[in-house]
């Protein structure tokens, strides 16, 4: 059996919304780390594939995390719904006004 690969950052178990430019896709994260994010969506996705994201963070103010993203696994989850890893390539932390 392979070792397991030793993430880059720790994951938190989180949903938030999740919203891929270019496509009208249901999707929320499961997990999210500093380096890559797992989200499930109502539609498939190609592997090695760049997507552009945007996600809707909790806190005390409001803030988006807009990402440029590498598909690195796809699968079905748990839900019927197909689950998604990307690796963070790109991010930036936008204000938002509330």
């Amino acid at each position: 059996m392979p070792a397991k690969k030793k993430r880059s950052a720790d994951r938190k178990r989180q949903t938030l919304p999740v919203r891929i430019r270019g496509a009208n896709i249901k999707a929320a994260t499961r997990d999210i780390s500093f380096s890559g994010i797992y989200f499930e969506a109502d539609s498939n996705f190609q592997v090695d594939s760049i997507i552009k994201m945007t996600i809707d963070l909790e806190g005390p103010q409001a803030m988006q995390l807009e990402c440029e993203a590498t598909i690195v696994r796809v699968e079905l989850s748990d839900s019927d719904k197909v689950g998604v890893a990307v690796r963070i390539d790109n991010k930036t932390l936008v204000l938002t006004p509330r």
